[in-house]
């Protein structure tokens, strides 16, 4: 859903409780909210197309049906 400039894909943005290179990343959604929220143009940049709040809340509603499908299928 959200990409990385291939020239920062090595880059390291502490987020998330995580200090993992960003092409390793798979919640490049919760840095896009903070990209947004922010609108700090250091974040900005680091995608290849701009993060919009839409994305944004997509990406929280389908990660949220994962981890309830994920739960109930523990139960």
């Amino acid at each position: 859903m959200f990409s990385i400039k291939a020239k920062f894909k090595n880059k390291v943005v502490g987020f998330n409780g995580s200090t993992t290179p960003l092409g390793e990343r798979e919640d490049l959604g919760v840095l896009a909210e903070i990209a947004i929220r922010s609108q700090d143009p250091t974040l900005l940049i680091l995608f290849s197309k701009t993060p919009t709040e839409q994305e944004v809340q997509k990406y929280k509603e389908l990660k949220f049906l994962k981890e309830e499908s994920n739960s109930n299928e523990n139960e």
